[in-house]
């Protein structure tokens, strides 16, 4: 698999659909360039001293989720890498690899592009904390929270986010093997968008890795910790199993 990374890692990054996904990781600049406009967009506020940096980046991470473009554009970039070179006949190249292996190296490449998005993102989120959001009245100045009940919510809120980006992609992975572009994209947006709105369901929020942001409150933060690696485990043995049982019978 070592052999085969490289080359599979550099097909991906050279696609434009992969730089556009890459671009998402200068919105933390946007904020420096929208304080010298007249105008109130992106503007932040706070309790004075209240933010660290930490906090600014999990409000990034947070924020680009909501939007769900970033999430969109992964997404197309993982049904481009696979569906398309299906119907192209490209992985025909592939044909003396076991497909499973194929099908693995792609996965891992494409998680591997999304780590260099997240660091990305991480080190616009810091030049912009102490470049502009330092100045602000409502920075503390400290790159973690100084109290623990805060550091337990960032901490939620990262892995919660970055698993729920982790399984929408090797879910639109999987279905892309045989369904169409549009019907993948589609199911991995409302599985997105299930996750960016789980905080607010009561009753179905243990059900995705995002649910226990309000939640770790009532049960534990170790408990929620302990419920939200569950779930995903859970979802990526579903999603593995089918994989394997669809990959299986692909005809390159």
């Amino acid at each position: 698999m070592k052999t085969m990374f490289f080359p599979v890692f550099r097909t991906i990054y050279k696609k434009k659909e992969a730089k556009i996904c890459l671009s998402f990781c200068v919105l933390p600049l946007l904020l420096i360039i929208t304080s010298l406009l007249p105008t109130n967009f992106m503007q932040l506020s706070g309790d004075v001293g209240a933010m660290s940096c930490m906090e600014f980046f999990e409000a990034v991470i947070y924020v680009q989720f909501q939007l769900t473009l970033p999430s969109i554009a992964f997404m197309y970039l993982a049904i481009t890498c696979i569906h398309d070179e299906i119907k192209k006949g490209s992985l025909y190249l592939y044909k003396d690899i076991p497909r499973i292996k194929v099908f693995l190296c792609k996965s891992f490449s494409l998680l591997v592009w999304y780590a260099i998005y997240f660091v990305s993102t991480f080190l616009t989120s810091v030049f912009t904390y102490y470049v502009y959001i330092i100045k602000q009245p409502y920075a503390s100045g400290k790159f973690l929270p100084t109290k623990w009940g805060d550091v337990q919510y960032v901490i939620i809120s990262m892995i919660g986010t970055i698993l729920a980006i982790v399984i929408s992609l090797l879910l639109v992975i999987v279905l892309s093997t045989f369904l169409n572009n549009g019907v993948s994209l589609i199911i991995g947006i409302l599985f997105s968008l299930f996750c960016s709105i789980a905080p607010n369901l009561e009753k179905i929020n243990v059900l995705f890795p995002t649910g226990f942001l309000y939640k770790y409150k009532s049960i534990g933060f170790s408990k929620a910790i302990v419920f939200i690696l569950l779930i995903c485990v859970i979802y990526l043995c579903v999603i593995g199993a089918v994989g394997r049982y669809k990959i299986k019978r692909i005809e390159f």
